[in-house]
């Protein structure tokens, strides 16, 4: 089966035998682009016109960015807020001027 590489249309032979459902991306050996999109996958016994399709779902990889997203918001929040609270933290405890010495020291504010 011939595969053609989206970003710089280099052609690869892929043994069709190889080629399982637990495929879902496909990576170009000369440009290094990586892909997902639907893959036809020829069977001798079908004809053209109902071959089968190996559709790959995008919304593994969206699940994950949102998941990364949420993450990383709510971890800018925290330092939002944990750096607008500054005074009263280190006068509950003292273990938080160490803390903010050492972020200054890091990110200067």
């Amino acid at each position: 089966m011939k595969i053609t590489c989206p970003s710089c249309n280099t052609s690869f032979l892929l043994n069709k035998n190889k080629l399982t459902k637990k495929i879902k991306k496909l990576k170009c050996s000369n440009c290094n682009h990586i892909w997902s999109n639907e893959i036809i996958v020829s069977d001798p016994n079908l004809d053209q016109q109902n071959q089968k399709y190996i559709t790959v779902s995008s919304k593994e990889n969206s699940f994950f960015y949102t998941k990364l997203l949420v993450t990383v918001l709510i971890i800018v929040m925290l330092l939002y807020t944990i750096i607008l609270s500054k005074n009263e933290l280190i006068e509950l405890n003292a273990n938080w001027l160490l803390f903010f010495e050492y972020l200054d020291e890091l990110i200067p504010i």
